[in-house]
């Protein structure tokens, strides 16, 4: 039984396996490219007028995402060029204005003047390892003259389209392959010919060509009568043609769908001479013959890139080989996606030409018409606390994520309270419409995730651009679709700030008399409340509708002022019953460590005199005993002392009165 559990328990193992390996590759292909578009978006945009017009042009087609990119490129592409013609302006090639066209034409620019100028650049080629027929198509039998110089020749064409001579042959033309075919000779005359063709019954005529082991149909045909001329041409100087530029011509042309077949021909010729420029992997993208897929996937490495001899560099070619078999071989594609993963260097490739195969690996191999957004690392770079596998005993989890790591926590200190005082905290989502202060000291209001108030000389959203050199404050009304609303009109939809505007309606503006008080951002009034500042306006759903706020109609200071005199009445009524009054007033006291205050005899009635008998003397003997010690502070509740006072003073009052 056991052995059946540990069975079931290593198959079990070994289905999941590949899913969580498949899980963490997309994770970490992820991660590489989206360090890659932020490594390369960085770099375009501090350095735009610095780099070549073919970075631009590539970087264009790698952050399609990004408007600025789109923008600035632009802007950066046609500063390059001569008269928007050829790039770059100092020394046009055609290699380069090919990229510009692919860059312009993905934001929908018209580049006919630059495809034009790659036209003009044209010149006749004449192949030697093509072979031209001329085939000629009618619903049945028929017979048809050709001419080329100043002969005609006769040639029949029997139902099964077989051909025959009715007379002289041409020495330019010969029956080949059982007679299905008319092959013209491989000399340079007879490739320079103009051939006439006219036919007894209708008839169609084109002219194929065969490259190595494989035909090529061309894409026109013609009715007869009609005049054929091999038209082979390449991109060169003169009389010179040069491949790459051919190649990457042909390319442009064929994504800005036009027509880039006369090139073709070349391409073919001359495949053998050029290996270094990786041919096959532009001829499967502009023939679609899968042999020439077939050549590119045996060039492979066991590791998963292409490296032509004496190419440009295995980055740049395994970028092209990749846009061209992705879909023909997925699992050689899957493989050089691996390989490329590997070989990213903390978000970028190459090495004397990083801008360049950054961005070409991301244009041709993942291409995206969005950033991808990583999952930031909150945690430890925005609020400076701990990912740990599991919190300290004086520490608890926290919310904030720790990005890529896994199988972390977020621990904070117990009690940690989130403060909002520097530009750094405008990161933190608790700090959002808080203000901090910046490194020179100015004072500035949070604003998350874009800036919103363009004129108060701050950066709000802590992106290092202030106010109108921000992207989020440089595009005008208009440019954000949508309109300035007049004073009797309101805004049906969200208001934002603009370049050119403070208050934009992304909306429709309607009139004041035709909105709802909703719609006018008011508020109605309830009977018994006022309009702050009799701000009323006018609404089709309510008669008081209040763009202030509302207020209670009723004046309730006097009866506040009330409610404290009786509070305070109140108060003083139970001090008195509880005799706090009768505690303050009380007889004189002497504070210890004063001295004694002398002691007076108060007053008495005086005496009246007596003259019926003499007077005698009185003889009052009264001693007085100086204080020892100070009397006793009076203590709440005790009144000995006060007690031997009266009846001291009581004593001397009857000696007095004897």
């Amino acid at each position: 039984m056991k052995k059946v559990n540990i069975l079931l328990l290593i198959l079990l193992i070994t289905l999941l396996l590949p899913l969580a390996s498949a899980a963490l590759n997309e994770t970490v292909e992820k991660e590489v490219v989206g360090k890659s578009q932020v490594w390369l978006d960085q770099k375009v945009k501090t350095s735009m007028n610095l780099i070549s017009s073919d970075e631009i042009s590539l970087s264009m087609l790698a952050l399609s995402y990004d408007s600025a990119v789109l923008t600035d490129g632009k802007a950066a592409l046609v500063k390059k060029s001569k008269n928007s013609q050829c790039w770059p302006s100092s020394s046009c090639d055609v290699k380069s204005t090919s990229l510009a066209i692919l860059a312009l034409n993905s934001i929908g620019e018209n580049t006919d003047a630059a495809a034009d100028w790659i036209f003009a650049r044209k010149t006749t080629y004449t192949s030697t390892g093509i072979i031209w027929d001329l085939q000629i198509d009618s619903g049945g039998a028929t017979n048809c003259t050709i001419s080329h110089g100043s002969n005609s020749y006769n040639i029949d064409m029997s139902k099964e389209k077989k051909y025959s001579w009715s007379g002289k042959s041409s020495p330019c033309l010969k029956i080949t392959n059982d007679d299905y075919w008319l092959e013209i000779v491989n000399t340079k005359e007879c490739l320079g010919n103009s051939y006439g063709v006219s036919c007894v019954d209708p008839a169609i005529v084109s002219l194929p060509y065969k490259a190595g082991n494989t035909f090529f149909i061309p894409s026109e045909s013609f009715s007869t009568p009609a005049t054929m001329t091999i038209q082979t041409v390449c991109i060169g100087q003169g009389l010179s043609c040069n491949y790459e530029d051919t190649m990457w011509a042909s390319y442009a042309l064929l994504k800005s769908e036009r027509d880039y077949s006369l090139f073709i021909p070349y391409l073919l010729d001359q495949r053998q001479n050029n290996l270094k420029y990786l041919p096959d992997a532009m001829l499967y993208t502009l023939t679609s013959r899968t042999d020439y897929a077939h050549n590119l996937l045996a060039l492979q490495s066991r590791d998963g890139y292409w490296s032509a001899v004496g190419g440009i560099g295995k980055y740049y070619d395994t970028a092209l080989a990749f846009d061209s078999i992705k879909e023909f071989a997925e699992s050689n594609a899957t493989k050089a996606k691996e390989w490329l993963i590997k070989e990213n260097n903390d978000g970028r490739w190459g090495t004397t030409s990083e801008i360049r195969d950054t961005a070409l690996i991301l244009a041709f191999i993942w291409p995206s018409e969005q950033e991808i957004v990583l999952p930031s690392n909150d945690c430890e770079e925005v609020y400076k606390l701990t990912c740990r596998p599991s919190c300290l005993d004086d520490e608890e989890n926290a919310t904030y994520s720790c990005g890529l790591k896994q199988s972390v926590a977020c621990c904070q200190p117990k009690g940690y309270e989130v403060t909002c005082t520097a530009l750094s905290d405008c990161r933190k989502t608790e700090c959002n419409a808080e203000y901090v202060t910046d490194e020179n000291g100015n004072r500035g209001r949070c604003e998350s995730p874009n800036e919103i108030t363009c004129n108060d000389d701050f950066d709000n959203d802590g992106d290092g651009k202030i106010d109108f050199s921000d992207p989020d404050c440089s595009e005008t009304c208009a440019d954000k679709g949508g309109r300035h609303c007049t004073d009797e009109e309101v805004c049906s939809g969200e208001k934002v700030n603009s370049f050119d505007i403070s208050e934009c309606c992304i909306g429709e503006c309607t009139s004041s008399t035709e909105a709802t008080c909703a719609e006018q951002s008011g508020v109605e009034c309830l009977d018994n409340e006022q309009c702050e500042n009799n701000a009323f306006t006018t609404a089709i759903d309510t008669s008081s509708c209040c763009t202030t706020r509302c207020t209670s109609k009723t004046n309730i200071l006097p009866f506040i002022i009330i409610a404290i005199v009786l509070a305070l009445g109140a108060a003083a009524f139970f001090l008195y019953k509880k005799g706090f009054f009768n505690k303050i007033i009380v007889s004189k006291k002497i504070i210890p460590g004063m001295p004694p205050q002398a002691i007076y005899r108060p007053a008495v009635k005086p005496l009246s005199p007596d003259f019926s008998q003499p007077r005698q003397p009185v003889n009052i003997n009264l001693k007085f005993q100086p204080q020892s010690q100070p009397r006793a502070q009076y203590q709440p509740g005790a009144r000995k002392e006060s007690k031997e006072l009266d009846e001291t003073l009581k004593k001397l009052k009857k000696l007095a009165e004897k």
